[in-house]
């Protein structure tokens, strides 16, 4: 159960989501129960979190995940103010796709992940630049996928050193607002019921990261991520990451 600490790297890139937002800001599961009242989306910043758990209570996992900016929350404690929600979120694990979705109304899913070079230990340099490539996560028969639905490069500047932050200092309201989940037809896709409120808190180490996707390489996979909310030339790198939920 919840409060978790979490430690690992991750990469924070920023976009700018339309308004109304595309369909495939959400999963299809998750897409077919939200209501017109739970979809009111105002705008803001975007945000696509790439993050590389290394210590976890489920263990080491990836994710890939896009907070499209503030929605309006229609019900629960929150009811009438706007706030940052995750729409869609994929995970390298089936442990922390039911714990997400249980404990936070997080609506992970499964996917593949591949990186060029592994994940840096504490106090070492990053490399040089990072490949990431997310797919789906294959069949039940065992088919794989080889074309990924998102791949983009990432090079940490060398110019500017890495400088501390927390979130808590931040003119930035981290705080998640999720609403039910529908339950899906693998046990890890667990179902909720009620609204819940994730305060979030984030310490690391952080530099200017160039970033540039390969929207050709994805433009057919519209169906596991939304291709038209493009992340901007840059974002951040943050190093020797402490996360609590």
């Amino acid at each position: 159960p919840p409060p978790w600490t979490l430690t690992g790297e991750m990469y924070w890139l920023i976009a700018k989501a339309p308004i109304p937002l595309p369909h495939s800001a959400y999963h299809p599961l998750e897409q077919a129960a939200i209501t017109s009242s739970a979809n009111n989306f105002q705008g803001g910043m975007c945000y696509i979190q790439i993050v590389r758990y290394s210590d976890s209570p489920v263990g080491p996992y990836d994710e890939l995940a896009i907070v499209p900016g503030v929605l309006k929350v229609p019900a629960g404690t929150m009811r009438g103010k706007k706030k940052m929600r995750v729409t869609r979120i994929y995970v390298s694990g089936r442990d922390t796709t039911k714990t997400g979705r249980n404990n936070w109304n997080i609506p992970k899913h499964l996917a593949r992940f591949e990186f060029s070079a592994p994940l840096s230990r504490k106090g070492e340099a990053p490399p040089a630049e990072l490949k990431v490539a997310v797919y789906p996560p294959g069949t039940a028969g065992g088919e794989r996928f080889d074309v990924p639905f998102f791949k983009a490069t990432l090079t940490p500047s060398r110019w500017l050193p890495a400088v501390p932050m927390s979130t808590k200092y931040l003119p930035l309201d981290a705080t998640l607002v999720q609403p039910p989940l529908p339950k899906g037809d693998d046990a890890y896709l667990a179902g909720t019921e009620t609204w819940r409120v994730v305060p979030f808190v984030l310490r690391a180490n952080c530099r200017l990261v160039w970033v540039k996707t390969d929207h050709e390489a994805t433009k057919t996979q519209e169906e596991h991520w939304p291709q038209q909310i493009k992340p901007w030339s840059f974002g951040i790198w943050m190093e020797d990451g402490i996360f609590d939920f």
